[in-house]
């Protein structure tokens, strides 16, 4: 067993997390105490069961890469930019970006300054100018109707049975109790 990697995680919420000791646990002679948030599946998990703290570590990530993309920016042509910017950026901002629905606002907008320092890279335009025609021209949704967008598409695929297995069990069809005038068109 690897100490270091080893890590469980107690979700509740505050309030009972407060009238409960944390919890130790041993597994072969070590003891391990609960970690204050976990990740799984390249997503951070706090204790809350809330993803508030993913948002940062995909900034920082993003950041790191936009970085080392500004160094290599006057290399590339646009056509190669543009593979390397959605390589490395928005595939992290669409990476389990489902699960980001209904964060607060400030943390989209984090996300969504990433989104437009990539598409002024692309680009060019300067910083000043408005980014919601950058964004338009490279056909690119603001990263709050991407997340709306990737949930719908999940739906879409759920209800016509092309989605996942799990996903489509979950979503069932309301059949109206009496005819309506619209099930004629």
């Amino acid at each position: 067993m690897n100490d270091d990697k080893t890590e469980f995680l107690v979700i509740s919420s505050k309030s009972i997390a407060k009238k409960f000791p944390s919890p130790l646990m041993n597994i072969a002679h070590h003891h391990i105490e609960p970690a204050l948030a976990a990740r799984n599946i390249g997503v951070i998990m706090d204790s809350q069961a809330s993803i508030v703290g993913h948002v940062p570590s995909i900034c920082r990530s993003a950041y790191i890469h936009i970085y080392n993309i500004g160094k290599i920016n006057k290399y590339l042509d646009r056509e190669s930019l543009e593979t390397v910017i959605h390589a490395f950026i928005t595939s992290r901002l669409d990476y389990c970006n489902s699960l980001l629905c209904g964060i607060p606002s400030f943390l989209i907008c984090h996300l969504q300054r990433i989104q437009n320092i990539a598409a002024r890279i692309i680009t060019g335009h300067p910083r000043h100018d408005h980014i919601t025609p950058v964004l338009y021209s490279l056909h690119w949704l603001p990263i709050e109707e991407r997340i709306k967008f990737k949930i719908l598409i999940l739906v879409f695929k759920a209800v016509n049975r092309t989605g996942p297995h799990y996903l489509q069990q979950l979503i069932s069809l309301r059949e109206p109790g009496r005819r309506l005038r619209s099930s004629d068109q």
